[in-house]
């Protein structure tokens, strides 16, 4: 999942010591792989109060930095934060069918 409840900015889910906190940066994801069905979870974003009652869709964009994409959320306020660094990964392979923004049932929040 990627964000954090409650405080909007790229923080590793469940970090701690020095990579942890605001200033952590962007997940790296090493092995996003489309074709066995990895898909990418907004849920956590999803729920914070900059998104409250608005589709996230429209906020997210994906580019392509080399070799790998960039995962990029926009607040409706026009704050924009990479989340995400996919590494080897095409960003226009990238569509609706791969993201989620619901968590899926039984899968345990993260805190």
């Amino acid at each position: 999942r990627l964000g954090t409840p409650g405080a909007y900015g790229g923080v590793l889910v469940g970090a701690t010591g020095p990579d942890a906190g605001p200033d952590a940066g962007p997940d790296i994801v090493v092995d996003f792989r489309l074709a066995e069905g990895d898909r990418l979870d907004f849920s956590l974003i999803t729920v914070q109060p900059a998104f409250a009652g608005v589709e996230l869709l429209p906020f997210l964009s994906f580019g392509q930095v080399g070799a790998n994409t960039e995962v990029q959320v926009t607040t409706p306020l026009g704050q924009t934060t990479t989340e995400a660094i996919l590494l080897d990964v095409e960003a226009d392979t990238i569509t609706p069918s791969s993201l989620s923004f619901t968590t899926p049932a039984g899968l345990p929040l993260l805190k």
